[in-house]
């Protein structure tokens, strides 16, 4: 996998996901810069900007955390920025986005994490996937943006599922391309295939 997202020719900086191990992202992969121990937390140089990858995984729960440890390394870096522009990136998104049963496993301390965000008003985006479905707006003064998946796309909120009843989306997969430029980010949905090639009838 690290020889194949080489030949991309860019920079890549792998997050952990809830299906996902971190001793073998660790070991399969090269994460950019200093990495926190004991987890894949790791701070990535943007010019001006800088980018906070981190680690919501608790291992074998579909729902996230960014308990004490984790925290307190987010707080260390966001005043080590002084005053910087800062994305934030994870995988699990810090807030419920009116998306049914999905809102269940979300990040189990949301709400803690975004008053520290909300504390330095350089944080100027949150970046999420977990969903497979693409949400934006803002909480408490940031934006936030979730991202369509590579594989299957989650049903829109209504009419109302549940894990008995899902039946994925028929929307075609898609990449979110971030641009980040003096504190500016802007998201570009690409398509790269059609429903039919790239959506398979997933059930449950």
């Amino acid at each position: 996998m690290a020889a194949q997202l080489d030949d991309l020719g860019m920079p890549v900086a792998a997050m952990v996901g809830n299906h996902d191990d971190r001793a073998m992202m660790r070991a399969a992969m090269v994460l950019p810069g200093e990495v926190m121990q004991g987890f894949c937390q790791y701070v990535v140089e943007l010019g001006e900007t800088v980018l906070l990858c981190l680690d919501t995984l608790i291992p074998g729960n579909d729902a996230g955390i960014l308990c004490t440890e984790r925290l307190g390394w987010l707080e260390q870096q966001l005043l080590a920025a002084k005053g910087r522009p800062v994305v934030v990136a994870m995988h699990h998104p810090p807030l419920t986005l009116g998306l049914g049963v999905l809102d269940q496993d979300m990040l189990q301390n949301g709400l803690q994490v975004l008053e520290l965000l909300a504390r330095f008003p350089n944080v100027v985006q949150i970046l999420a996937g977990h969903v497979h479905r693409p949400v934006s707006g803002t909480v408490q003064g940031i934006g936030f943006r979730t991202q369509r998946a590579v594989l299957y796309q989650a049903p829109p909120p209504v009419p109302r599922w549940d894990w008995d009843s899902f039946t994925p989306a028929q929307e075609a997969p898609g990449l979110g391309v971030v641009m980040v430029e003096q504190g500016q980010v802007i998201v570009q949905d690409l398509q790269f295939c059609s429903y039919e090639t790239g959506g398979p009838t997933v059930k449950g």
